[in-house]
């Protein structure tokens, strides 16, 4: 059975969020990257900007100590009969379920563990409706 865990509120350096989660030694090379918005898979920064961008165009945009983006953690347990494949789909599954295609969003799934899991950083911006938004409590 999968896990979901509510990572931390990325307040600061979203590019180095990303690069953690995209790192190509935890996720195949990259192969096991999906951003909602980019075909990019391996640049954080190319990654993060369309999101900072997203933030800045927000009617309570870009404030000091303001949220960027959800951190998200779906783990699957070793005994799981799950490829790396599987725990992907379902990842990028998930983000979709929960964003509704209004937010941006990045999921990559680290093999690097005893258990595979997904990363899924969401921006908090709405780019529908432009506002900052984010669909978390």
């Amino acid at each position: 059975m999968a896990v979901v865990k509510l990572g931390s509120k990325v307040k600061t350096n979203l590019a180095g969020t990303i690069r953690y989660v995209i790192n190509p030694i935890k996720n195949g090379g990259g192969r096991l990257v999906y951003a909602s918005y980019s075909h990019e898979r391996h640049d954080a920064n190319m990654l993060a900007e369309p999101m900072i961008h997203d933030l800045e165009r927000c009617a309570n945009g870009l404030r000091a100590n303001g949220v960027l983006a959800l951190h998200l953690k779906h783990s699957f347990s070793p005994d799981e009969n799950v490829t790396a494949e599987q725990v992907h789909e379902l990842g990028v599954m998930l983000a979709e379920a929960i964003t509704g295609g209004d937010y941006k969003y990045v999921v990559s799934t680290h093999m690097d563990r005893h258990h595979l899991h997904n990363h899924i950083v969401i921006c908090a911006a709405n780019r529908r409706s432009g506002r900052k938004d984010a669909p978390y409590p």
